[in-house]
């Protein structure tokens, strides 16, 4: 049996981290690393896969593996990582996506050449002369104009060239110090998974249930000198609390336990004179001393078994308290409750309608210690959390 899938939540966080490596310019190649953290203990299984989600392509690893590292890839472009999570390794949830941005490197600048000595003195020495600056010619309205000479500036000495020593390196111009390029840090990317469908069989998950049943008892096993005459065919009712896959042995199987409340009605006479003293006075007929009202409190541990996607069968064994009024026991004082304990033994199979209701049949064998054996059959109609 399984648990609805709505009653548990599951974040998971995908986170990626980008590593450079040595590279040149935009054809960098990279190592990425991507991790991811999940708090649901239900989930069994993780697959991934990168830049796509081809049915073919995934790659399905357990719990304990919480990170996928890829070398070499083309740090120039995007990279996607798909995850999803399953509780049973067949149904999987919804994708969730880490992209890995396009890594930028900013190409390195080449320093300029320094000019070779020779260079450097052949145009030092050109030095073109400056031409003879002339004074502006002043007019005056009321005096004799009078043009004086101009000094001619002499032209400027050429500059001073330093000839390289023999045996000494020449100096080098200064380089600026290049720019060191900081790998780029991936900013990581949150993504909510969501849970995956549980299985409605899935034996290894824990489950809580409640089922109701009705149907029919039939005794014919009487012991001899029984003076009470039952009838072969009584009606039973039952409310049962199950607890299935406390403890997990596979995918499909699994230890679980029922506490079953029953009741059943047993009637001495027959039933026609039952439905007649019923219509005419039903209160007074379920009182009389002639019909046994028999509850029943039982402890069942279960074996859970997995029959597919939607249905399942539980093998149940163990012991049970009655408790009649008034007493099935001949031998029990009239007025008493009499109480009695035995075993039952029997089987039950599920089939589930959706992720909260399920429709099955029960059947059981019951032994009261010393006194009468009777099988029951009911139809069940469980609640499933």
């Amino acid at each position: 049996m399984m648990k609805n899938s709505s009653m548990r939540k599951l974040i998971a966080v995908l986170m990626g981290l980008l590593i450079l490596l040595p590279a040149a310019l935009f054809a960098a190649p990279v190592v990425v690393t991507w991790e991811w953290l999940m708090d649901d203990p239900d989930v069994t299984a993780f697959r991934y896969q990168l830049d796509g989600e081809d049915p073919s392509g995934w790659t399905v690893v357990d719990t304990s593996v919480t990170s996928y590292t890829v070398e070499g890839l083309e740090g120039s472009v995007s990279h996607s990582l798909y995850l999803q999570q399953s509780y049973d390794g067949e149904n999987w949830s919804a994708s969730a996506v880490s992209v890995v941005e396009p890594l930028v490197v900013e190409p390195a600048q080449e320093p300029e050449e320094a000019p070779a000595a020779s260079d450097a003195v052949s145009e030092a020495s050109v030095v073109p002369e400056q031409e003879t600056a002339s004074a502006p010619e002043t007019f005056e309205p009321t005096a004799e104009v009078v043009q004086e000479p101009v000094e001619e500036q002499p032209a400027a000495e050429p500059l001073a060239v330093a000839e390289p020593i023999e045996g000494q390196p020449v100096a080098e111009p200064d380089q600026e110090e290049l720019p060191v390029v900081e790998p780029v840090e991936e900013t990581p990317v949150a993504a909510v998974v969501e849970p995956a469908k549980k299985s409605a069989t899935s034996a290894s998950t824990f489950s809580f249930g409640i089922d109701l049943a009705g149907g029919a008892m039939v005794n014919r096993w009487l012991p001899a000198g029984d003076s009470r005459g039952l009838t072969d065919l009584s009606p039973t009712a039952s409310i049962s609390l199950k607890f299935n896959n406390i403890y997990g042995l596979s995918r499909s199987l699994g230890l679980g336990a029922r506490i079953d409340l029953g009741y059943a009605l047993m009637i001495e006479g027959g039933w026609k004179a039952f439905v007649q003293d019923f219509f005419s006075d039903p209160i007074a007929t379920m009182k009389d001393s002639a019909n046994h009202h028999v509850g029943v409190v039982g402890l069942l541990p279960k074996l859970d078994i997995a029959l597919g996607k939607k249905a399942a069968l539980a093998l149940e064994a163990g012991a049970e308290m009655y408790f009649s009024y008034p007493s099935i026991k001949p031998a029990d004082p009239q007025g008493k409750v009499g109480i009695d304990w035995g075993f039952a033994g029997g089987l039950q199979f599920d089939y589930m309608l959706n992720d909260w209701f399920s429709l099955g049949l029960n059947a059981r064998y019951h032994y009261i210690m010393d006194y009468r054996q009777y099988l029951d059959g009911r139809l069940v109609l469980g609640f499933h959390f």
